[in-house]
């Protein structure tokens, strides 16, 4: 992908994307947020409702975390690189080069839900949600790092709880996880508007 973006649009990838060192304390809320968002998946895959045949949700979830551990290793962290790099790095900077932010992140947000999910409206709703709390995250921090270390998180805990976590079918349980894990991912966000937000510059963006 480096050597195709370098040759069509004679851009360096890692200067476009933004492949930029954070802070100790960007990196937590990074990480917290994905932390939260794992922990509200796990919770919400469990729900009897999202079991059933009706959702395509369950399907998802086996799919992702089935795999042995060192093939899951290696999709979480090569696979999210080149996910951010590309829905976050690429695209949402090429959005916002050229349209307001929030519009930008909202389209970005809209093409992963579809073009990952193929169309089903649940999950595709389910995707959109994600890329936009990861895209606040690289335009809030300024950093590709920011939602490559969420992703790393959300998934990673995934997959520790899907094989070694407690499961129920517990509505009242595990609505409360997902109220925590909820409280989590809205205190990571809003400090880290309150605490990196940063203004944008089309200049930053756009690079001849």
């Amino acid at each position: 992908m480096y050597f195709a973006i370098k040759l069509i649009f004679k851009q360096n990838l890692f200067k476009e994307a933004r492949f930029q060192k954070m802070d100790g304390s960007a990196i937590s809320l990074s990480l917290w947020v994905g932390l939260g968002a794992g922990l509200f998946t796990v919770a919400f895959s469990q729900l009897p409702a999202i079991q059933s045949d009706q959702f395509k949700f369950q399907e998802l979830f086996e799919y992702l975390n089935r795999a042995e551990w060192y093939v899951f290793l290696v999709f979480l962290l090569l696979g999210n690189v080149y996910k951010e790099t590309l829905f976050r790095g690429l695209l949402l900077n090429s959005f916002r080069g050229v349209l307001p932010v929030t519009l930008a992140i909202l389209l970005q947000g809209l093409l992963y839900g579809v073009l990952f999910f193929f169309g089903d409206i649940p999950l595709s709703l389910y995707g959109f949600l994600g890329a936009i709390i990861f895209a606040l995250l690289y335009v809030w921090f300024d950093s590709i790092w920011a939602p490559i270390a969420a992703q790393v998180a959300c998934q990673g805990v995934q997959y520790l709880l899907w094989h070694l976590g407690p499961k129920s079918d517990d509505i009242f349980i595990l609505s409360a996880v997902m109220a925590v894990a909820g409280a989590m991912i809205a205190t990571g966000l809003y400090l880290g508007n309150r605490r990196f937000r940063k203004p944008f510059s089309h200049e930053e963006v756009v690079h001849t």
